[in-house]
């Protein structure tokens, strides 16, 4: 008896063992080969994607098509993002989905085979070079100075430096930079509020939020989607006990979605991804089951690669050509559906390709002899004005209490007419920064900010350097040396005035150069100068009145140092023989030590043989 019950309980053992060793080998794991790198990303960036790919198209079969998946019911409750996905078919099935078929998991850190930037070089490539994009700045990079970025921040998530925090449809390469600058902010729309912007324009930010482009805001969205299903942290727009909040709202998040369409990069990204893991991001093919799995209904005419049934075939509708200054642009419809939307062409600027001092398009005058014009950094020898956008208004040099006043200031055709009362400055290049010079004294910051003076002398405090602003070709003016609280000064708009301060937090410290190509150049003529013993010829800038002494060499006989002789230099003669004028061993032509008579009937005889 004892016998028989020892046997089944081993049998129910051995049952249990078959049965758990099933299952297990039902659930994805690294393989331990890593698989071959995939062929290299050739598409182009913010190119918008019409349709399935091939690979896409293969994905969804059985239970898992579209049609399948889009009848599932989604969230009865948004309350919060961990109930949504605690009572959603929607988020079960393609959770299993995006499980099932995720076979090989890459490490997170290295180059070497089965990394992520192993296989980035390929994923991630730049029109199939070996540079890949880095994300948030859209710039590139050749595999050597990045950061591995998660998307979705681990300090706020399950997951550290594996399975989620490894996953390549999750992280992305970025500038160091704007990496650590970012942090574990949720993202959210700050601009017009609370406003900084770096880093080759590519964010804003507050003491709370991050803001990416409108050109990148879909690819965040996708990927926070992607992670809330596939790796179920349920913390994406409201705090849980997984951590914090990862974007400000529902709401913003499908915003995101919306504004961004999917382009041809990032579907053949996908694709790419799904030869090394296995699986794909659902909602970069289907960007509308952001919506079903919420329980809202899709907008009408959202552009997706699918577009719910229409592929698209889109025609230009409108066309606005840009100018110098003003941006064009181009209206698209599809022709199937009636879809439209609208993709904004960058302004030309001007261009001077002859050097005749007028703009090859629109022919506004130019350069030192027309109107200055719009720079977006310092460099030397510039003579610029500094103007103030959101006030309309000029720098000028009149101090008072601690600040210069402003004059208005109005743009013409993308220049700027020379405001009247407005400082013309120079920039002198000097170590890290750049003096700026008006009627000889320094524009210069206090030690600390806080004040705005022009002095006689340079300080280290006179020195200014340039940082981005914005999109648009604003700047911020930043003082090189001045400190407070260890945070650097720059120069604001404050209380009807013009000081150094340090938030950078909004329109205040945006600022526009405006400047001529260089100097203007008056030739004064010829005079003697008495500290080096001779003539020189003497030209003065028209704009900002520095004078250059340009020694001559000289040729017996040419008093008016001309390069002539004529009657002329027998007029100055005369006049330096009158007047006492110092004169060189040149000018005595008989070479008896005097200015006489003598040497004038020699100059006469000069004059009549040739």
């Amino acid at each position: 008896m004892l016998y028989r019950t020892r046997m089944k309980r081993l049998l129910s053992l051995l049952i249990a063992l078959i049965t758990a060793a099933s299952l297990f080998s039902s659930l994805p794991t690294a393989s331990s080969a890593a698989p071959a790198l995939p062929p290299y990303n050739t598409e182009t960036r913010h190119v918008m994607c019409t349709s399935l790919s091939k690979d896409a198209q293969a994905y969804y079969t059985g239970s898992y098509t579209y049609s399948e998946l889009s009848g599932l019911s989604g969230a009865s409750d948004v309350s919060t993002s961990a109930a949504a996905c605690r009572n959603n078919e929607l988020f079960n099935a393609l959770a299993k989905l995006m499980t099932s078929t995720h076979t090989f998991k890459t490490t997170y850190s290295g180059t070497g085979e089965g990394s992520l930037a192993y296989y980035w070089q390929r994923t991630d490539a730049v029109k199939g070079s070996n540079s890949f994009i880095l994300f948030y700045s859209d710039t590139t990079e050749n595999n050597s100075n990045f950061n591995r970025e998660h998307v979705w921040p681990k300090s706020n998530a399950t997951f550290n430096q594996s399975n989620g925090g490894s996953d390549l449809h999750h992280l992305r390469p970025t500038n160091p930079t704007v990496n650590s600058t970012r942090g574990n902010l949720p993202f959210g729309n700050v601009r017009g509020v609370y406003s900084s912007a770096v880093a080759g324009s590519c964010y804003w930010k507050t003491s709370t939020l991050f803001e990416v482009r409108d050109n990148i805001k879909g690819d965040v969205a996708r990927i926070l989607l992607y992670v809330y299903v596939r790796w179920g942290e349920n913390n994406i727009y409201s705090d849980t006990g997984n951590g914090k909040k990862i974007i400000e709202s529902l709401e913003t998040l499908l915003e995101w979605n919306r504004i961004d369409p999917v382009d041809t990069w990032e579907m053949r990204r996908n694709d790419l991804i799904e030869q090394v893991q296995g699986n794909r991001n659902v909602f970069i093919d289907y960007p509308e089951l952001a919506w079903k799995l919420f329980g809202r209904d899709v907008p009408a005419g959202i552009a997706t690669p699918s577009s719910a049934g229409c592929i698209h075939d889109m025609k230009i509708a409108s066309e606005t050509a840009p100018d110098c200054v003003t941006p064009g642009v181009t209206e698209y419809v599809c022709t199937k559906c009636g879809y439209t939307y609208s993709r904004t062409v960058k302004a030309l600027g001007h261009a001077d390709e002859d050097g005749d001092g007028f703009c090859d398009r629109c022919f506004l005058a130019l350069g030192s002899s027309g109107l200055p014009i719009k720079e977006t950094e310092l460099s030397d020898g510039m003579h610029l004005y500094i103007y103030h956008p959101a006030q309309s208004a000029a720098l000028s040099a009149k101090a008072a209490s601690g600040k210069l006043a402003g004059v208005p200031a109005e743009l013409f055709n993308g220049a700027l007419p020379p405001p009247e009362g407005a400082a013309l400055f120079v920039a002198e290049k000097s170590g890290e920064g750049f003096y700026l010079k008006n009627g000889g004294k320094y524009l210069t910051s206090g030690a600390t900010g806080n004040s705005l003076t022009m002095e006689d002398r340079p300080t280290i405090y006179a020195l200014w350097r340039t940082e981005e602003a914005g999109p648009d070709g604003g700047i911020y003016l930043i003082s090189v040396h001045a400190k407070y609280n260890n945070s650097t000064q720059a120069l604001e708009y404050y209380s009807g005035g013009y000081t150094v301060y340090g938030l950078k937090n909004s329109d205040a410290y945006v600022y526009e150069l405006y400047a001529y190509s260089g100097h203007d150049w008056r030739d004064e003529g010829t005079r003697y100068d008495a500290e080096n013993g001779g003539y020189v010829r003497v030209k003065t800038c028209t704009l900002c009145g520095e004078e250059v002494r340009e020694a001559l060499p000289r040729r017996q006989g040419d008093y008016d140092y001309d390069g002539l002789l004529t009657i002329k230099d027998v007029t100055r003669m005369l006049d330096m023989i009158s007047t006492g004028a110092p004169f060189t061993q040149d000018d005595d032509l008989d070479g008896d030590g005097r200015l006489d008579e003598a040497d004038v009937q020699i100059e006469l005889n000069v004059l009549a043989f040739f």
